[in-house]
């Protein structure tokens, strides 16, 4: 008799210590789940705002191509006097004018330089994202392969066009957008916001 109740209390043991072992393993299944979900969700919801910093960059480019075509001079003739025609953009003066630290890289500190307009734009989203003015868990910056001048589009001929490609990030969720602009000789521009193709069609401005 005493053998059978040392049996029975060595099968209960094991039986407690076996469904212990099994809620063990559902428990830390199901926190790994929350975290796998809670991770999920929080790189979904940076990516859209990477994407918001990169379309802002764009329009911010568009608006500083129309100001900057709008201040060219006029050619002048051989008398001095203004013909009509407006000088040919330089793409590394508007370079400068939309971000003249363009070429630090963007873990560098010293691109954060007040009234540089890519980095007022940077801060207007550092601040609505609740991050301090420098933090470079968002940053935006631009590339482009032409230097040079871009000469005028002439309606009905071939366009001339500028291609900026943007990118931006925010908590390592990394945005990529591109904007193309050109202009005419009576300081409309156009843009086109995207990776399509540009047409001297679209929108002016």
């Amino acid at each position: 008799m005493p053998g059978f109740f040392f049996n029975n209390k060595g099968v209960a043991l094991l039986t407690v210590v076996a469904v212990m072992g099994v809620l063990l393993v559902i428990g830390s299944s199901i926190l790994y789940i929350a975290s796998t979900d809670s991770r999920l969700v929080y790189d979904y919801s940076n990516a859209p705002r990477a994407f918001y910093v990169a379309e802002a960059g764009a329009d911010l480019a568009i608006e500083k191509w129309k100001s900057y075509i709008i201040n060219l001079p006029e050619k002048k003739d051989d008398l001095g006097k203004p013909t009509g025609i407006i000088e040919n953009a330089n793409i590394d003066s508007f370079l400068n004018l939309l971000d003249n630290k363009l070429t630090l890289d963007t873990a560098d500190s010293s691109r954060n330089v007040s009234g540089n307009p890519r980095y007022e734009l940077e801060k207007v989203f550092r601040q609505s994202y609740n991050l301090n003015s420098n933090d470079q868990s968002l940053w935006l910056s631009y590339t482009c392969s032409q230097s040079g001048q871009l000469a005028k589009t002439v309606q009905g001929s071939n366009a001339h066009y500028l291609t900026l490609d943007i990118k931006a990030n925010y908590q390592d969720s990394i945005a990529d957008y591109r904007v193309v602009l050109w202009y005419y000789n009576n300081r409309n521009i156009g843009s086109y916001k995207g990776f399509g193709t540009a047409s001297a069609t679209d929108e002016t401005h």
